[in-house]
């Protein structure tokens, strides 16, 4: 089938090269055309759909997915990639969850528990992408936003509103709010400190109170650079005896002045004299489209043309501008904000391009005006992309006029089209073609009413878009309760508005599913001002020309490999190469290439191992010289990126919301913290854990916070950065007084591994934020089985003897006495050469200065103090490859009619199937039993058949 398509798709080029009824080629086309080959043959791309249970999540839930790993060709199951990687990262671009799941014909399920040790309350990326997708722009990757609560029984709950004011010559931000406990009790006449911050920048501190009705009122000023989607306020518990909880509440508010207003002529250019379509977008402060009407302006301040958003801030306007003159924008009442707007520059000469995509028609009308002096002169080529490869080429005569391109040669979805001139992109213009072929689902009940804990048939029926049935599809289904889940059933997130619109379109696209519902009579041309203001992700023209190796390697399932070089930098072939782990028991040998490239397949299934690999000369004898490689897997950076703000789940709380909290809490139990933690996400220890054979001075695990080495294994990070980053949230590495800082919320902190101090190779004269990261990120964790941190002074300063312990001794002037009394050069960093001995010398600078600081002390396996990647014999190397998950079975409780359980049944998925294949007929069966609660169901059902159909439906259950 995947070769029928190629066939097809082959046979619609040389079609469609043939459309403009021109069979020559100029040299410069055909040299672009090969050269497109060439690069679609050297990167053949791939995209990736998440299919989650629900949107939304609490600590101790499981977020359950599915992955479609696709060929972006033909949406066929993709046969370069067979491991995925599907991470969870936070707003402080932060990665909090990594792992590896295996794919099979491009699918593969799994979970994804979000622990209380693990995870905080906040907004989360789940960004999923293959190791040889990271050869091609992060744009490309599958990113989803999810918010992840952590409700607990005194979380209070806030219905706050905020009001802007005006007090000329400043805004005053004005917030009410209403605070009450989970059981709808006021908080009353309780102590509290309102913290305002942009960013980590602290703007106002208030000492407040709650009148007893739980009302709280907070007024501050406003400057013009503070932005709402920089801006939080705190509300921080500081009533006697009950200090420490903290809770976020966004201050979402618009200002007119700060509407961001832009114009985008179609094609790229607006030239003097020719009549075209400019389309335009606003955007309020937060992030969402703003419905605002106006005018443009010549240079005269003589109104030229009126303009008016359709749809989600978007609309167009025709104008033919004049040669020599500038245009702005004024927007007027009620948005009227006095901000005037400039026009893109006019060009003297150019093109001008113009698309009418009608539903009715079967062929796209492209229209071209050129200016005076470039017609008759050299030809133009325009190329039509879709999905990454060349679906159309034609050539364009330099004079006005129309052509007609069939839609037929596309695929559905967005299709870039570039004017060429020689090899120079001379203008863009992408449209949406839609031949409405994505698969019928239909999804059947067997009662059209259930009981509680009843049990519940769904017959699922799949045809294609000609009634045929879909034979061997792979579907999922996840059935969600409506008192508890707000689910997708619009589908702004399904797998047909994913793969085919906004997985091409960058940034964020509002309300993707508007542009798919029939319903939306406007939805048409909505859509194509999208396509006229929306940046896209596509073919970089740029990239196109390079010859350049990829970087990143298409993996297969799970291999290990590595190199064994000799001491002169040669490969060595033939030598001998070992490897094992001890949980679970594996050894297994191979020999090396003569590249002395050496490979080890066919590996047990692990789940936090980590592995010995060994090398020995082709005799068999130990390696003395030369080195053993291992290739590890380097993760995506996370873009700084604008990000939409989720609320969290305690402000405006609704009913659908609070229903989840309280089956959240029951659930958890004692497991839940006792409050919401500090301003920079503080951790909450809930017992005493015992490290074996720990250095900590104060006893083992007499710390503030101690992970054990279960922790560990399950953060399934690789390094010390990795792990101290995810586990501690509010630790970073900043610049501090001219010298980086390894800082844990307001602490300088040292760190010990077996009581030795941390070595850093930092680069020198003057080390760098960057460098001294990328030092730490050189000390693996796979021998580590205990973390204790110790920040509070009874861990600190007095021991259990009254001595002066932990970082006390660490001051510059112990150090010098100490190493003296042993003969140890005194410790200090050397500003003209890097040292290992950086991290205690910026601590001994903090504690000299009388600043907060803390210890972080580590505890390894064997008492083999730190381990770095480049530390140890040539000839061996530890490997912890990112953790695997393996799919488990979805809990689904079985009730029957003679003995139905007692226990509330808490569940907010009723039921999850990533594993639905459809038979002959294209029909399928799933058999599930309802929750004890009466109310409406949501059900989701969504699909490939891997062959390039797609597809998705959903339904509503009644349970009384």
């Amino acid at each position: 089938m995947k070769n029928l398509s190629l066939c097809l798709l082959l046979v619609l080029l040389i079609q469609s090269k043939l459309s403009f009824g021109q069979n020559d080629k100029s040299p410069a086309l055909r040299h672009l055309i090969s050269v497109v080959e060439r690069y679609q043959k050297r990167l053949t791309p791939e995209k990736v759909y998440i299919h989650t249970d629900k949107a939304t999540y609490f600590i101790g839930d499981t977020i359950w997915f599915k992955a479609y790993t696709l060929d972006k060709r033909d949406l066929s199951a993709s046969d370069k990639s067979q491991l995925l990687y599907v991470e969870l990262n936070d707003d402080s671009l932060v990665n909090v969850k990594r792992v590896s799941i295996p794919l099979s014909y491009g699918i593969g399920w799994a979970q994804i528990p979000l622990s209380v040790k693990q995870f905080h309350e906040g907004t989360y990326t789940l960004r999923a992408y293959t190791n040889w997708m990271q050869n091609l722009s992060e744009d490309r990757f599958f990113k989803q936003r999810i918010y992840i609560g952590k409700p607990t029984a005194e979380t209070w709950q806030i219905q706050a509103n905020t009001q802007l004011v005006d007090k000329a010559p400043l805004t005053e931000v004005q917030v009410k709010m209403n605070i009450a406990r989970l059981n709808k009790q006021p908080v009353t006449s309780q102590s509290v400190q309102a913290i305002v911050m942009e960013k980590d920048k602290v703007l106002i501190r208030k000492d407040l109170k709650t009148t007893p009705n739980g009302e709280l009122d907070l007024a501050f000023d406003l400057k013009d650079k503070e932005r709402s989607e920089n801006l939080r306020l705190y509300i921080v518990n500081t009533q006697k005896g009950e200090r420490g909880q903290t809770q976020s509440v966004p201050l979402l508010f618009n200002r007119p002045q700060n509407i961001d207003l832009q114009f985008f002529p179609e094609g790229g250019n607006w030239v003097a004299g020719i009549s075209s379509t400019v389309g335009f977008k606003a955007i309020n402060e937060d992030g969402r489209s703003a419905n605002v009407s106006g005018g443009i302006y010549d240079s005269q301040n003589k109104k030229v043309s009126d303009f008016k958003t359709t749809h989600n801030g978007m609309g167009t306007v025709e104008m033919a501008p004049v040669a020599g003159e500038t245009y702005t924008a004024r927007i007027d009442a009620p948005n009227g904000n006095g901000v005037v707007y400039q026009l893109p520059k006019v060009n003297a000469e150019g093109t001008v391009i113009h698309f009418e995509n009608r539903e009715k028609d079967d062929s796209l009308t492209v229209k071209f005006a050129f200016s005076p002096g470039l017609k008759g002169r050299d030809k133009y080529s325009l190329v039509g992309e879709a999905r990454d490869f060349v679906s159309y080429s034609g050539m364009v005569e330099p004079k006005d006029g129309a052509y007609s391109i069939p839609k037929k040669i596309f695929p559905s979805g967005i299709v870039h089209f570039t004017l060429f001139k020689d090899t120079i992109p001379v203008s863009e213009r992408i449209v949406f073609i839609d031949h409405k072929d994505q698969f019928k689902l239909n999804v059947t009940a067997d009662k059209p009413v259930y009981a509680t804990k009843d049990s519940v048939v769904l017959n699922l029926a799949v045809n294609d878009s000609k009634g045929k049935p879909v034979k061997e599809g792979s579907f999922s289904l996840s059935v969600t309760d409506d008192s508890k889940v707000r689910a997708d059933t619009a589908g702004n997130s399904n797998i047909a508005t994913t793969l085919l619109l906004t997985s091409d379109l960058k940034g964020y696209v509002e309300d993707p599913a508007y542009y798919f519902n029939p319903g939306n009579a406007d939805r048409l041309k909505a859509l194509d001002n999208l396509m006229l203001t929306q940046g896209w992700i596509g073919l970089s023209w740029k990239d196109v020309f390079k010859t350049t190796k990829p970087k990143f390697r298409a993996e297969e399932q799970f291999v290990i490999t590595g190199k064994v070089i000799s001491a002169f930098k040669k490969p060595v072939e033939g030598a001998q190469v070992l490897v094992s782990s001890k949980k679970p028991v594996f050894i297994k040998q191979t020999l090396t290439d003569k590249k002395g490239v050496y490979t080890f397949k066919d590996l047990p299934l692990l789940d936090t191992s980590s592995f010995l690999i060994v090398a020995s000369t082709p005799k068999g004898k130990m390696m003395r010289y030369g080195e053993l490689t291992v290739d590890r897997f380097e993760p995506a950076p996370i873009p700084e990126e604008l990000l939409t703000p989720m609320q969290p789940w305690f402000v405006n709380t609704d009913s659908i919301t609070q229903r989840a909290v309280n089956a959240t809490i029951e659930k958890l139990g004692d497991e839940m913290p006792k409050n919401s933690g500090q301003i920079l996400k503080g951790v909450t220890i809930t017992g005493r854990k015992v490290i074996p054979h720990s250095d900590n001075i104060n006893g083992a695990g007499n710390a503030d916070i101690v992970f054990d080495e279960k922790d560990i294994k399950e953060a399934g990070v690789i390094d010390l950065y990795e792990f101290l980053q995810q586990q501690l949230p509010g630790f970073r590495v900043v610049m501090k007084d001219g010298f980086p800082a390894i800082m844990f919320d307001k602490y300088y902190m040292g760190i010990k591994i077996d009581n030795i101090p941390l070595s850093l190779n930092v680069d020198g004269p003057v080390p760098t934020v960057a460098s001294v990261i990328a030092a730490m990120k050189e000390h693996a964790v796979d021998s580590y089985i205990g973390v204790e941190v110790m920040t509070s002074r009874k861990f600190t300063r007095i021991g259990p003897s009254g001595t002066s312990i932990g970082i006390a001794s660490y001051s510059p002037d112990a150090q010098k006495v100490a190493m003296a009394a042993n003969s140890v050069k005194p410790w200090g960093y050397n500003r003209e050469e890097g040292r290992d001995d950086y991290v205690f010398w910026r601590l001994g600078r903090a504690i000299g200065r009388d600043l907060d600081a803390g210890i972080i002390e580590i505890t390894t396996r064997f008492k083999t103090g730190q381990y770095r990647y480049d530390y140890g014999p040539l000839n061996r190397v530890k490997y912890r490859p990112i953790y695997t998950l393996y799919a488990r079975d979805f809990y689904s409780p079985k009730y029957t009619v003679k003995d139905k359980p007692t226990e509330p049944d808490l569940r907010t998925t009723i039921y999850w199937s990533p594993d639905i294949v459809t038979d002959d007929k294209g029909r399928a069966r799933v058999v599930f039993y309802t929750g004890d609660k009466a109310g409406k169901y949501s059900v989701i059902l969504q699909g490939a058949d891997l062959q390039g159909g797609i597809g998705s439906q959903y339904m509503k259950l009644n349970v009384e």
